[in-house]
């Protein structure tokens, strides 16, 4: 299966889920990197802070990855770009776009994300912080991608185990390789059992999140380091 990577060059989870990938044996055939706002390539720092330990393109080992640029993974460039690499399956590893039709039906089997929010009840932004202020394991999900917001039919969704009195930056800083191994996940078992968006079923209804209040975070920051988050205690989370 060919897959082909959607990032953005200088955002830490790009090159953190490529090492994850390598360590697992999944061939990543191309990068295509589409231009970033600066926001975006300090996130991760700015939820984990010095608790997370960033990878870069030299961490990759000795496998040769060919990297492309161009300014909006939905612009004819990356389209006709696509079609000349072919790929069975694109990965979303931090794509700055919100993809549109066309972009995601290039490849064969179809665009795949990992979102860091158990869906459908976790769809939207800051889901981590969210299911803490809410009580609710933190929770990752591959799925294929639609036009619709983390809408898309899920292939397989993992709780991340947190220990209790484990403070918000480590959660942070763990959750993006919880990401990439679900996603590792996922991609094996399309491999394994033909998968595609027409052989699941669609999510049904689910939640929205908008971006968490600045108000709340000291609420999380304090709930996470007195203990008093635990992540095996669900209120209301639908987790079979």
């Amino acid at each position: 299966m060919k897959i082909v990577a959607f990032g953005a060059w200088g955002v830490h989870d790009l090159y953190n889920a490529l090492y994850q990938f390598g360590l697992a044996g999944i061939r990543v055939d191309a990068v295509v990197c589409a231009k970033a706002k600066q926001v975006l390539s300090d996130l991760t720092l700015q939820r984990a802070g010095n608790r997370f330990v960033p990878r870069a393109v030299e961490d990759l080992g000795g496998a040769f990855v060919p990297f492309y640029f161009v300014k909006n993974h939905n612009d004819h460039h990356c389209h006709e770009l696509l079609e000349m690499l072919q790929p069975d399956l694109v990965i979303n590893l931090g794509t700055p776009n919100i993809l549109r039709t066309e972009a995601l039906n290039l490849p064969r089997v179809g665009v795949l994300n990992c979102h860091p929010g158990w869906l459908p009840d976790y769809r939207g932004c800051t889901c981590v912080e969210w299911a803490i202020y809410n009580g609710d394991p933190v929770a990752a999900t591959c799925h294929f991608m639609t036009e619709g917001i983390d809408e898309g039919p899920i292939i397989v969704q993992r709780v991340m185990p947190v220990v209790p009195g484990t403070e918000y930056a480590q959660i942070r800083a763990e959750m993006v390789d919880h990401q990439a191994k679900t996603m590792i996940e996922g991609i094996q078992r399309i491999a394994a059992e033909g998968l595609s968006k027409a052989s699941l079923p669609s999510q049904g209804e689910g939640r929205y999140y908008r971006v968490i209040p600045d108000e709340l975070m000291s609420e999380i920051k304090e709930k996470t380091r007195n203990g008093g988050y635990r992540s095996d205690r669900s209120q209301g989370l639908s987790i079979s």
